[in-house]
């Protein structure tokens, strides 16, 4: 049988054991705690990022419409065109000029002329 004093050291190990699981639950929601918050943080720099370049972009674009298909058009032209658009040959636009709208032809003209005197002067 066992002693009243086996018993007794039975029960403190118990107890020993049943504090230290409620210790490492406590540590574990502190933990749980500090991620949720990193992840918040980092989820709100992602976002006060995105809107940052949403706005950047917004610029860039100075109010640029163009349909999907324009876009692919004058996607494939610089790809097709680009180092005679380095070189200052800007006779291949004549290429483009049919293709898309005219607004938009002539602000793509725009930003060429503003971009050469930037770039390619």
């Amino acid at each position: 049988k066992k002693s009243q004093e086996d018993i007794q050291k039975y029960k403190e190990q118990i107890e020993e054991i049943g504090t230290k699981i409620k210790t490492n639950r406590f540590q574990l929601d502190e933990l749980r705690k500090d991620e949720r918050f990193n992840l918040q943080k980092e989820l709100t720099e992602t976002e006060n990022s995105i809107k940052a370049n949403e706005s950047e972009l917004a610029d860039k674009n100075k109010n640029i419409e163009a349909t999907d298909q324009e876009i692919i058009i004058i996607y494939n032209f610089i790809k097709n065109h680009y180092s005679e658009l380095l070189n200052n040959d800007s006779s291949v636009f004549n290429l483009l000029k049919l293709q898309i709208n005219p607004i938009l032809f002539s602000k793509i003209i725009d930003l060429y002329n503003e971009n050469k005197a930037k770039y390619l002067s």
